[in-house]
């Protein structure tokens, strides 16, 4: 086997183990799912810096159109969140946080936090730097 081949393996290994984590910690304490509390957590760190499209959610969490759409048309149903027209022009609608949002941002952050934050004990700061490096060039190579 190629030293690739191996990262690859366990890169893959990574990606499946983290989405289970993740998901266990949504089914422990939320009503939510995991994808849906990340694309929350997603919309809430942009309020006020930027408006949120769902053709931002694609690109976010690497989905097809289709599946950023019925992932909004869900979290309006639940209550989570409201399209609403932008002024300069009516075709485009942003996504706004409700309420009912605002009531689990806290929760939801610590929830995000703490799962990320529990993937890089032990890291230096070096360390981190070389990874998000390496990570980087993996990137532009696809």
């Amino acid at each position: 086997m190629t030293v690739e081949k191996d990262i690859m393996d366990k890169l893959e290994k990574l990606n499946h183990k983290m989405k289970r984590q993740l998901a266990k910690r949504f089914q422990k304490g939320s009503p939510l799912s995991s994808v849906q509390g990340v694309t929350l957590h997603y919309i809430m760190a942009q309020t006020g810096k930027r408006d949120v499209f769902t053709k931002d959610l694609e690109q976010f969490l690497d989905i097809k159109s289709s599946s950023a759409t019925s992932l909004v048309n869900y979290l309006e149903k639940l209550g989570y969140i409201r399209r609403e027209p932008v002024e300069e022009d009516g075709r485009y609608r942003r996504l706004v946080l409700t309420e009912k949002a605002r009531d689990i941002e806290s929760e939801l952050n610590e929830i995000i936090e703490e799962y990320i934050a529990g993937k890089f004990v032990g890291f230096t700061h070096e360390e981190l730097a070389t990874l998000n490096h390496l990570i980087d060039k993996m990137l532009a190579n696809i």
